[in-house]
């Protein structure tokens, strides 16, 4: 098994007898559904419908703390606290007594088992004890992020990273991507809407639970227009360099669009690189591939997302 200290997350913390009330009428995820056996992925938006912000919400003692990305903890709770007026509630930055552990490989389960005695829990779902929270992710790569709930957890958290093989945040990255998931940061937070981000069909949002900010406008989108664009999954024979862009045709016209995100694979194994981009969703259809704008001869290969067909 590997293991990925994910010291690179932020968290806000919102305590309080209407911690999930109110997160109920501020994001994208039904908060009456986080407790102490259910985790969620969720997001903020501002009024125009666009994300300021996503996370990862999991119940702790008295209220529920909210895993987002580096920069990103202030800005939200910057944000819930001009709702927070009439609710009682405390929002505010914080930390676990111990790092946060990613953990992911084919024998992740029997390891885990063996030191918390625990059973799988469903994707999406939480094992507890008194002192650890498990989450079982149910990404592409089957992965599960340990969470220390007391001090006490620092000795079995200890004994986990011995047994494991430790890796840096960037596997945590890359595993991301294959993945087809995006986390908003300082520099694009407000750019894009939910559905640009999949948001509407990875999960993210839940069309059922009713009003949140900028709920009219995400509902609207999903229910009453057809998705034109949407961020895929490509593969690259050749290294991404930073600040790339992409090059796709679509019903004739050319456009160029940023890589969001990628991941070089290891050349001396022939491994392709992977990238996140925001295309047409008929670019596949033009007969033309996706180039990088910086090696035009190279042609990228559009990949199935793991939760929808695209």
């Amino acid at each position: 098994m590997k293991y990925v200290r994910l010291d690179h997350y932020e968290f806000v913390k919102v305590i309080g007898p209407d911690a999930r009330k109110f997160l109920q009428g501020q994001v994208t995820c039904n908060m009456e559904k986080v407790d102490d056996s259910v985790s969620l992925a969720g997001a903020l938006c501002n009024l125009k419908g666009r994300v300021i912000a996503d996370f990862r919400a999991l119940a702790i003692a008295d209220g529920v703390a909210l895993q987002t990305e580096p920069g990103m903890a202030e800005t939200i709770v910057n944000v819930l606290k001009k709702y927070a007026v009439f609710s009682k509630v405390e929002i505010s930055t914080g930390k676990f007594s111990s790092p946060v552990l990613g953990c992911v490989g084919d024998d992740a389960e029997q390891l885990l088992s063996r030191l918390f005695a625990w059973q799988k829990p469903a994707v999406g779902n939480v094992f507890r004890t008194a002192e650890i929270a498990i989450i079982s992710i149910g990404d592409a790569a089957q992965r599960f992020e340990v969470y220390p709930l007391t001090a006490a957890a620092s000795t079995q958290l200890a004994a986990l990273e011995s047994a494991a093989e430790s890796h840096s945040a960037s596997l945590w990255h890359s595993l991301d991507i294959e993945s087809g998931i995006f986390h908003v940061d300082a520099e694009l937070s407000e750019e894009f809407t939910p559905q640009l981000l999949n948001y509407d069909i990875s999960g993210v949002i839940d069309f059922k639970k009713g009003c949140y900010t900028g709920q009219e406008i995400v509902a609207r989108m999903f229910y009453r227009s057809t998705a034109k664009k949407r961020m895929t999954l490509l593969s690259s024979p050749v290294p991404i360099e930073a600040n790339s862009n992409i090059e796709y045709t679509e019903n004739g016209a050319t456009f160029i669009t940023p890589v969001l995100r990628y991941c070089n694979g290891d050349a001396t194994l022939q491994q392709s690189s992977l990238l996140l981009a925001v295309i047409g969703i008929q670019t596949a259809d033009s007969g033309e591939p996706p180039r990088l704008t910086n090696k035009a001869q190279t042609s990228l290969q559009i990949l199935t997302m793991p939760y929808t067909k695209l």
